[in-house]
C-alpha cells in the first residue's frame, strides 16, 4: 500500500511548494516584472496557502467518518505546518518586492500608518512568529504555551484580507478565496459547539 507519510513525498512536498517561488526570485533578481505583478503573486500565494492551512483540520472534521479519508487526513495533519512555512515564504517574498520599491527608511517608517500597510506588517509580525516555532524544538521548549502562540493564526486571515481590500485590488480573487474559506471555519465552528452542547447535555452516568 502506498504510505502517504513516506519521507520522500515529504521532500516532494517541499518541492512542489518551492517551485513557484523560482520565477518570482527570477523576476526579483533581474527585476524582469512590474513591481504590482510580483506583489500581486507573492501576496496570492501567500494567502492561498495560508487558507488551504487552516482549512486542513475543518476537512478533517468533514470527512473523519470515511475510511478512504483516513490516510489522508492523517498525511495533511502532519504537512500541515509545510504550508504554514510556505506561506510565509511567499510573505517574505511579498515584503521583499516592496522593500526593493520602497528603500528608504523614512518612506517604509511613515507608510507603516497607512491603515492598509499597517494591517500588512501587523500579519507579517504575526506570520513570522508563527514560523519560526514551527518546529518540533518550539512544541518541546515552549509547552503548553506554544498552542497558545498558534492561536493567533486564526486572525492573520482576517488581517490579510483587508490589507488586500483597502488596496483595491483584484477583490473578486480575493472574495474567490475568502468566501469559502470563511464558510468552511463557520461550519467548523458550528460542529464543534453542537458536539460540545451535546456532551454537556448528555446525561451522565453513575
Amino acid at each position: 500500500m502506498f504510505n502517504l507519510n513516506h519521507r520522500y513525498l515529504r521532500y516532494a512536498l517541499w518541492i512542489l511548494l518551492a517551485i513557484p517561488a523560482i520565477p518570482l526570485l527570477v523576476d526579483f533578481i533581474f527585476d524582469e516584472r512590474y513591481y504590482s505583478e510580483l506583489m500581486y503573486e507573492s501576496g496570492l500565494l501567500s494567502v492561498q496557502l495560508l487558507f488551504l492551512t487552516l482549512c486542513i483540520s475543518p476537512f478533517r472534521v468533514l470527512t473523519q467518518k470515511y475510511q478512504a479519508f483516513k490516510s489522508t487526513n492523517r498525511w495533511l495533519m502532519t504537512s500541515r505546518r509545510y504550508f504554514g512555512v510556505a506561506s510565509f515564504g511567499y510573505a517574505v517574498i511579498h515584503l521583499f518586492v516592496y522593500i526593493r520599491e520602497y528603500p528608504a527608511l523614512a518612506d517604509i517608517f511613515s507608510q507603516m500608518f497607512e491603515l492598509d500597510i499597517a494591517l500588512g506588517w501587523i500579519a507579517m509580525i504575526l506570520m513570522t512568529a508563527l514560523a519560526v516555532t514551527s518546529n518540533n524544538y518550539s512544541v518541546k521548549r515552549l509547552g503548553p504555551r506554544w498552542k497558545k502562540l498558534h492561536l493567533w493564526v486564526y486572525p492573520t486571515p482576517v488581517l490579510l484580507y483587508f490589507h488586500w481590500y483597502l488596496f483595491g485590488f483584484f477583490v473578486e480573487v480575493l472574495n474567490f478565496w475568502f468566501i469559502p474559506f470563511v464558510a468552511i471555519q463557520a461550519y467548523r465552528s458550528l460542529t464543534q459547539y453542537i458536539r460540545h452542547k451535546n456532551s454537556a447535555s448528555a446525561p451522565s452516568v453513575s
